[in-house]
């Protein structure tokens, strides 16, 4: 990786003091707050700088600390965008609510959990399913409720 200019380094010194402050998940809190005191600036470049993007199959990248990766503190903020996506689509009607699913991959449940709190939260109802499930399933019924 190439030499960080000084800017580059005190916009990613901003980054990490937001994680620092955002974070509650207490390993990805750490795992950057030692890159930091490290000064591993290549590292934490990597981790914090950029924003997950979805593509045909959804979000897919590693599961790691940082902004640039999925963990606990993405999963609220992208959920927390889906929510106010959908209030601001909807307007002044009440919101019929999301159905979430998960799978057995790795903490596919606890980011379920997670989401279904954000839109919670944010008033929208939301059917989670008790068991693991095909994605297919979760899209079934998300269509079928949308039609109803």
């Amino acid at each position: 990786m190439t030499q960080l200019t000084p800017e580059a380094i005190e916009k990613l010194n901003a980054k990490v003091k937001d994680w620092l402050a955002w974070d509650k998940n207490e390993k990805t809190h750490a795992d950057i707050a030692k890159l930091a005191e490290a000064k591993n600036y290549a590292e934490l470049a990597t981790r914090m700088n950029g924003r997950l993007l979805f593509g045909t199959a959804g979000i897919r990248c590693r599961m790691d600390a940082g902004f640039a990766r999925l963990n606990d503190l993405t999963i609220i903020q992208i959920t927390h965008g889906f929510a106010r996506h959908i209030l601001a689509e909807i307007g002044t009607k009440k919101p019929s609510g999301v159905a979430i699913g998960y799978d057995g991959r790795h903490n596919s449940t606890r980011f379920a959990k997670l989401a279904s709190n954000v839109f919670v939260r944010n008033g929208i109802p939301v059917y989670l399913f008790s068991a693991v499930c095909p994605t297919p399933v979760v899209v079934s019924i998300s269509f079928e409720s949308w039609f109803l």
